[in-house]
């Protein structure tokens, strides 16, 4: 079936605290080679901050397009919430979102709506993502639960296309995360659903400055509760794959440590290391060794 035959796709773009950079990914999504869309874009700038004036301000560049529709969170809520508004406000068949520091390729939405449309047995699809000039393609389908508590396969939201039906089955993303959204919504579609992806990178990730990444306290919170939300899962792949459980703890809370000495929270660095060195050793060792490299690499790559 031709791809311009579909139904609508709804875009959802939550902003916050970049109202310089939403033009930039609304004109992404009107500049689509595929043109039955519709753009969604919530505000969650508190009402009498500056960057709320601004993106006013932005919108009213839209005010007249009958396919871009503007909402404003009377408060700050938070990522999830503002996608959960954009999905109770959307009526397209597909749904996608894009963060507002981000950028749709010219092909992405063609590109992934006919691969949905050619493959009814997957319920959503990614694709692949450049960020600072390196392009990272996809290699995992299915049922990513392991791939994804191994951080293996780490969910980009601007990279997803989902059917509607699929995105509703799920009530959307759960609003007490304030980061890993992502995460705990894919792990929720993995029990139910299989993910597929198109090998071509149709995405830009712009520069995130880490304005809502938590450190400290913070973090090691979420890591945990997030851990413990989702223990019946780890527990159930130790049962396939004996000692899984360890390498998994290990991964996380080596990326907190890492974290908690690049911000220096040296002592919640010592206390994470004391624990994780009595439970999990070996693993813990070799996943900060590990972790160290990725990040240096990374560092490396963010300054050519």
């Amino acid at each position: 079936m031709n791809v311009s035959e579909q139904g609508l796709v709804s875009v959802i773009i939550p902003t916050y605290g970049r109202p310089t950079l939403l033009k930039r990914s609304i004109e992404s999504v009107i500049e689509q080679t595929h043109n039955k869309f519709e753009i969604i874009v919530i505000d969650d700038n508190n009402p009498n901050s500056g960057e709320r004036k601004e993106t006013e301000i932005i919108m009213r560049d839209y005010i007249n397009k009958k396919n871009i529709l503007y909402i404003k969170h009377d408060k700050n809520k938070n990522g999830a919430a503002a996608r959960n508004t954009g999905i109770e406000n959307s009526s397209g068949q597909f749904i996608c979102f894009l963060d507002d520091d981000d950028w749709f390729l010219p092909n992405k939405l063609k590109v992934q709506i006919e691969y949905l449309v050619n493959n009814t047995d997957f319920h959503a699809v990614y694709c692949g993502w450049i960020k600072n000039g390196v392009e990272f393609l996809p290699t995992h389908s299915g049922s990513l639960t392991k791939e994804l508590l191994m951080m293996d396969y780490q969910p980009m939201t601007p990279t997803l296309m989902f059917r509607r039906e699929t995105i509703l089955s799920l009530n959307g993303f759960d609003e007490s995360f304030k980061r890993h959204q992502d995460y705990e919504l894919m792990l929720r579609f993995f029990k139910k659903f299989r993910v597929s992806y198109v090998n071509e990178c149709l995405v830009q990730i712009g520069w995130n400055d880490g304005e809502n990444n938590l450190h400290g306290e913070n973090l090691e919170t979420l890591k945990k509760n997030f851990l413990k939300q989702f223990k019946s899962e780890i527990d159930s792949l130790d049962s396939n794959y004996p000692g899984i459980s360890k390498k998994i703890y290990a991964r996380h809370y080596s990326r907190v440590f890492v974290n908690h000495i690049n911000h220096g929270y040296y002592k919640l660095a010592f206390q994470l290391i004391s624990k994780c060195l009595r439970f999990i050793p070996i693993n813990f060792i070799f996943e900060v060794n590990r972790t160290l490299i990725i990040y240096i690499k990374n560092k490396r790559q963010n300054h050519i």
